[in-house]
């Protein structure tokens, strides 16, 4: 199991790993877990190309932010950090608990300002 990470986001501490599937690169995955464990947000992302043996999103996949360049990496805080933000503030009501699975990740990403250049 991959080292959990820690990030303060809304004064809540929680734990994070981002993951891909080594059987298909395209499947990647960042698990975010409330430090008392009740909860947990499972963000799965697919993207159409990748390089064998990695996920775009492990080294960067380009992307357009403010009319800006940049490459989005998920193994980066701010993303996290913003991704998280986004649940708690847009999707979740009231206080979650178990573990919560989306499967939208890159639709996340698009509604949070970035723009991609494949389809």
């Amino acid at each position: 199991m991959a080292k959990l990470r820690k990030i303060v986001v809304a004064g809540r501490t929680w734990l994070w790993v981002y993951r891909y599937y080594y059987a298909d690169e395209r499947d990647c995955y960042l698990r975010i877990i409330s430090e008392d464990k009740k909860t947990q947000f499972v963000i799965y992302f697919r993207t159409a190309t990748y390089h064998y043996g990695d996920c775009p999103f492990n080294n960067g996949l380009p992307a357009l932010y403010n009319n800006v360049k940049i490459n989005i990496n998920l193994n980066q805080p701010r993303f996290v950090a913003q991704l998280l933000t986004y649940v708690l503030e847009n999707i979740l009501q009231g206080t979650p608990s178990g573990v919560i699975e989306f499967g939208n990740g890159n639709e996340m990403l698009q509604q949070l300002g970035y723009e991609f250049d494949y389809k």
